[in-house]
């Protein structure tokens, strides 16, 4: 199944874009579930490895839907703030943390 590609212009389009529900509930299984996005998280993930985030406190702005902010829960001890323009996005971020047994700082 092939990405479709949508070019979003101007701060408002980009804003509701985020806050519409059929996006946020199917972002992360339309952005990573194909093979270039299971890629692109897996690189990203272990380029965060490979930083020394032991016991640091870290701000993951833009988070969306939390999917990298879970992820930092596992790799370190630190205390993490999510933080996203979008409501919708932070209450799916909450969500998925949830189902996950973590706790997201929103």
């Amino acid at each position: 199944m092939k990405e479709k590609m949508i070019l979003i212009k101007g701060k408002k389009k980009i804003t509701s874009y985020y806050k519409d529900s059929k996006i946020v509930n199917n972002y992360e299984q339309k952005r990573f579930a194909n093979l270039n996005g299971k890629l692109k998280h897996k690189l990203e993930i272990d380029i965060i490895k490979g930083i020394k985030l032991k016991n640091k406190k870290i701000l993951e702005l833009a988070t969306g839907t939390g999917r990298i902010s879970r992820e930092l829960i596992n790799i370190s001890n630190s205390h993490i703030i999510s933080a996203d323009y979008s409501g919708k996005m932070l209450k799916k971020a909450k969500e998925l943390s949830k189902k996950e047994g973590k706790k997201l700082n929103l």
